[in-house]
């Protein structure tokens, strides 16, 4: 007798249930709304949709150059006296011929350094601007952030907030890094 009560409650309580109605099935798969047009309340003229303002996305060359730049600048001022300096040589590929004689300059200097001391510099970049483009040539600009630490100077994790300006060629369809001035 209790089992058929609790039936017939638990019946009653379905069957006396709001349900929410059932929205349309909407035949637009994509997603996007109805084409509805306005109604014509001042007097015949129309109610004029308002025009969209779409955003030109970046070209495909300003987006290789603010990636290229940050990988440039990340590993140009990233070093460590033990590392083999493969930092630099990975930049060989990204590097005018001038530009690459200033990474032979430079790893031969840093050659000459003692490993007797830890010395290393870490660089993040914190934001890329391309200041100039044209079909040929660039400038873009970042500001990083580098912690240096050099035991021999008793400097350990200094940090510093420079920017480095890079100045890019296209050659051929390939843009290539042709001068890199911290400031």
């Amino acid at each position: 007798m209790v089992f058929l009560a609790g039936l017939i409650i638990v019946l009653i309580f379905f069957l006396t249930k709001k349900t929410a109605p059932s929205l349309p099935a909407n035949e637009n798969l994509n997603g996007a709304l109805p084409n509805i047009l306005p109604v014509n309340i001042n007097g015949g003229q129309g109610l004029k949709a308002p025009e969209a303002v779409i955003a030109e996305p970046p070209s495909t060359d300003q987006t290789y150059l603010e990636t290229l730049s940050l990988n440039y600048a990340e590993k140009l001022g990233s070093y460590s006296n033990q590392s083999n300096l493969a930092n630099f040589l990975d930049l060989f590929d990204w590097s005018t011929n001038s530009m690459q004689s200033y990474l032979n300059n430079l790893i031969e200097g840093l050659n000459n350094e003692s490993d007797d001391y830890y010395h290393g510099l870490t660089t993040k970049v914190l934001n890329v601007t391309i200041n100039s483009l044209s079909s040929d040539l660039a400038e873009t600009v970042m500001t990083t952030q580098r912690q240096e630490t050099d035991e021999s100077l008793n400097i350990l994790n200094r940090i510093t907030y420079p920017n480095l300006k890079l100045k890019l060629v296209k050659s051929g369809d390939q843009w290539l890094v042709d001068g890199a001035w911290w400031q």
